[in-house]
């Protein structure tokens, strides 16, 4: 089975047997020599938007290769400048058709004409079926890097959902916290056993020793550190305040990865290179066109 390998940046479409690499590196350095991605900076994806496994790199179909080098430039002028880009081709001018004649009267002067002129036709469609191939190869060009964007997009989606999901458990286990805290008055649980009374005798057999002798009425307040439960309280209440704290931060931060998040997909299905793919068989028809006129003169 033939694997065929996208490169994002440049459309490029490489073809190869997947069962000619031993590892996964030796598929980073084959691409490598065909497209200008070295290995170091070499990240893929599957169809599925996921990363590439060695284990199962015999039974994809197909791989869209990045450039870390442009994903991790913080200058768009400086991420430019690893794209090369083709030129516009200049704009194309069929020379005058050969209309002089040396005599009117003489038939082989017509067909010498006739000749000349025919050679002038071939060779602007010639020039055209070129035109045609290239515009036919920007096209596949644009699919490919359009492709790759998607399947970009979709990991990053998958990425978001997951970080989106593990807000809401941060979010639930904070609610879950404010309750225990809300329900856990320490003061007044104090209290309550401030006004629970207990024998000597159990208070000695539960903490394993005797109360000072100046206590002349024991409770149930008297098997708890009183001062350490206010500590643990107090520090209850501030970690609980600080969990809220950040989640709340972490709850902004997580809406606006999810708001840019919308904004990108919705920039990516406007892309002016989608609408053109839709376009990609115009060449051809006009080729044909061309070609069918040339047969009637």
């Amino acid at each position: 089975m033939e694997l065929h390998v996208y490169i994002a940046h440049t459309g490029q479409h490489l073809q190869v047997d997947p069962g000619s690499f031993n590892s996964l590196d030796d598929f980073k350095e084959w691409v490598a020599r065909y497209a200008p991605i070295a290995a170091i900076d070499h990240i893929s994806l599957t169809a599925a938007a996921k990363a590439v496994r060695f284990q199962a790199l015999s039974s994809e179909k197909e791989i869209f290769v990045y450039d870390r080098r442009i994903i991790q430039q913080s200058s768009n002028t400086s991420a430019r400048s690893l794209i090369s880009e083709i030129p516009l081709p200049r704009k194309y001018t069929a020379s005058q058709p050969p209309d002089s004649i040396t005599n009117e009267k003489s038939l082989q002067a017509w067909k010498d004409l006739f000749v000349e002129r025919r050679t002038w036709a071939m060779k602007v469609i010639d020039d055209c079926a070129a035109m045609t191939d290239q515009a036919q190869q920007r096209y596949i060009e644009t699919e490919v890097i359009t492709r790759s964007v998607d399947t970009a997009v979709l990991n990053l989606e998958k990425h978001v959902k997951a970080l989106d999901q593990r807000n809401a458990e941060l979010q639930n286990y904070v609610e879950d916290m404010q309750k225990l805290n809300n329900m856990g008055d320490w003061e007044a649980s104090i209290s309550r056993l401030k006004s629970l009374p207990a024998t000597a005798d159990v208070i000695k057999f539960i903490k394993g020793r005797d109360l000072s002798r100046a206590q002349r009425r024991t409770t149930l307040e008297d098997l708890v550190d009183v001062e350490e439960v206010k500590k643990s309280g107090k520090l209850l209440r501030n970690l609980s305040t600080n969990l809220e704290r950040n989640s709340v931060v972490a709850g902004k931060a997580v809406d606006e990865v999810m708001r840019r998040t919308d904004l990108l997909i919705e920039n990516v299905e406007k892309s002016p290179a989608r609408a053109a793919i839709s376009h990609a068989q115009e060449p051809m028809s006009l080729m044909e066109d061309i070609e069918a006129i040339s047969r009637k003169n």
